[in-house]
């Protein structure tokens, strides 16, 4: 939304019109979160929650790095040295673009990758571990 805002208005964008769009992305992206790593966290048995916890951690580190890193070189390219407002406005809407069009290749590959549990398998895996009985695979010691 706000590179296309930044995009319509041809770089002469006033800032509150900016700041307004962003702070409704901003807004967006921390409602969606919390729910999205639950969603993630709930598929993993209790056992094995502190390791995932970190790794998802990780990784949504790791990515907001590099979307930084490569949105910021990308920015930079475009609008060059100088001053001029519609260099920057272009860079600008060109840099949000890709990380829109970025965001939407990882959902269409997190949803490729994505595995259903087996139906009761998650269930039956925490009914196991609250009675102290070893998972799939576990011995006891």
């Amino acid at each position: 939304a706000a590179a296309a805002l930044v995009l319509a208005a041809g770089g002469a964008l006033p800032v509150a019109a900016l700041v307004s769009a962003l702070a409704v992305m901003g807004t967006g992206q921390g409602l969606l979160m919390p729910g999205v790593i639950g969603a993630v966290l709930q598929r993993v048995p209790p056992a094995s929650a502190g390791s995932a916890s970190g790794v998802l951690t990780t990784a949504q580190q790791t990515a907001n790095v590099l979307g930084i890193a490569l949105g910021g070189t990308l920015f930079f390219a475009i609008a060059g040295v100088g001053d001029d407002p519609a260099a920057f406005g272009a860079a600008y809407a060109t840099a949000l673009g890709c990380t829109a069009a970025g965001a939407a290749l990882a959902t269409v590959v997190a949803r490729r990758l994505e595995r259903p549990c087996e139906a009761g398998a998650h269930d039956d895996a925490v009914g196991r571990q609250r009675r102290g009985a070893p998972l799939a695979g576990e011995q006891l010691a």
